[in-house]
């Protein structure tokens, strides 16, 4: 399964390489799955280890698929409807916190400070500092 992922284009695949490959991701789900059973049944430490390892490649294999079907049914809806423009779109973007970013930015001064219960807040209700709010915390 590992080699097929290397080597196959995401929609670009044979029809009969794609009905393979996702017929090794359900044999491989149920191995996991039987891996797992396994491992609390063995009493030999050593193969309990390379149970773990061989669970690890199994979850590693899994992320890889699932990127490569979002790949895959992101980039055939981008072709369809306008010829790779919504590529952007359908790949994992993260949100931007930074100071200034529009998600972090309120137009409301203080909304999120009035909503802070009396223990989090300082004097005039504005946020206390990350160590006053630490020791706060910690006494509640």
């Amino acid at each position: 399964m590992s080699e097929m992922l290397t080597e196959m284009v995401p929609g670009q695949e044979d029809s009969s390489d794609y009905e393979l490959l996702q017929e090794l991701n359900r044999t491989c789900r149920a191995m996991q799955q039987r891996i797992v059973e396994l491992i609390s049944c063995v009493s030999s430490e050593a193969v309990t280890e390379e149970l773990l390892h061989v669970n690890d490649d199994l979850n590693n294999i899994f992320l890889r698929y699932e990127r490569y079907e979002r790949f895959r049914s992101g980039r055939s809806s981008a072709q369809s409807v306008n010829n790779g423009v919504l590529s952007e779109a359908t790949e994992d973007n993260l949100i931007d916190l930074g100071p200034g970013s529009p998600a972090v930015v309120s137009n409301i001064p203080n909304a999120a400070t009035t909503s802070l219960p009396p223990a989090l807040t300082g004097p005039a209700g504005r946020p206390s500092s990350p160590a006053t709010l630490a020791s706060r915390l910690a006494g509640l």
